[in-house]
């Protein structure tokens, strides 16, 4: 009820993604078409492939050079899922891929993570947990793939991120993941907790050359044209304007 009254004595109500705009249109009791959507942006010029700084940032974390990288930027909290991933990889290993899994970023679930890798003999010796850091784009260039196994999302500013720097990506089907990736075309999608999913996925873009390539291609198109900073800061403006004028209120330049 509180919700309703709220919405009702706002001038605009906004989500940043279709999933999260029907959630609360149906807690409030109001029709979706009242609420808004805008995207979150991301810098594609801060986040863009940069080849150089491939082995350069892979040898500045420890990271091996020849195997291929699979990543993940994000808390490490439950419902990020990170133990899927793991247990995809030991999978991938089991097919003999020579794969290096890469977890950015901290949580409660950390300590309990670096006990499981250290005591199995599929991914001792082959994950590296970072823990939080600024070097984020430089390690993100560093990677072949990005991994996004979460139960529940809203819109991922990781995802548009690794989307951005070019790479294919691998995400649950939950939230706003499947509004902004576009299904075999800029990535591809996997359900929640699905290990067995995601380890075919990451087996296809370790063996098909062709296919990693298209995909982190689209990848970063579908940013550039449709998820940019540029396009998010024009629909806040125009958000704005377009509420000022409800109010009989001229802009200025």
């Amino acid at each position: 009820v509180l919700r309703r009254c709220l919405y009702a004595m706002s001038d605009v109500v906004f989500t940043v993604s279709r999933e999260l705009r029907d959630f609360h249109a149906q807690a409030a009791w109001m029709s979706p078409e009242r609420i808004r959507v805008i995207y979150n942006g991301v810098d594609s010029d801060l986040f863009t492939p940069r080849l150089e700084l491939r082995q350069a940032t892979r040898a500045k974390h420890g990271l091996p050079a020849g195997r291929f990288l699979i990543g993940y930027v994000g808390r490490i909290e439950p419902g990020k899922d990170i133990p899927t991933l793991l247990n995809a990889a030991k999978e991938l290993r089991r097919r003999g891929r020579d794969l290096h899994l890469v977890a950015v970023g901290e949580g409660a679930l950390l300590k309990k993570l670096l006990a499981e890798v250290s005591q199995s003999s599929e991914l001792r010796g082959r994950v590296t947990f970072t823990g939080a850091t600024d070097d984020v784009p430089q390690l993100l260039n560093a990677l072949d793939a990005f991994v996004l196994p979460s139960l529940g999302e809203g819109l991922s500013n990781t995802l548009l991120e690794a989307m951005a720097s070019g790479l294919p990506v691998v995400v649950t089907r939950v939230g706003g993941n499947p509004e902004v990736v576009e299904e075999g075309r800029s990535g591809l999608l996997f359900a929640p907790g699905d290990a067995a999913g995601l380890s075919e996925h990451l087996d296809r873009l370790i063996l098909d050359g062709e296919l990693w390539g298209r995909l982190g291609r689209a990848a970063r198109d579908r940013v550039v044209t449709q998820i940019s900073l540029r396009a998010m800061m024009e629909n806040y403006r125009n958000l704005y304007l377009e509420a000022a004028g409800r109010r009989g209120l001229r802009a200025g330049h």
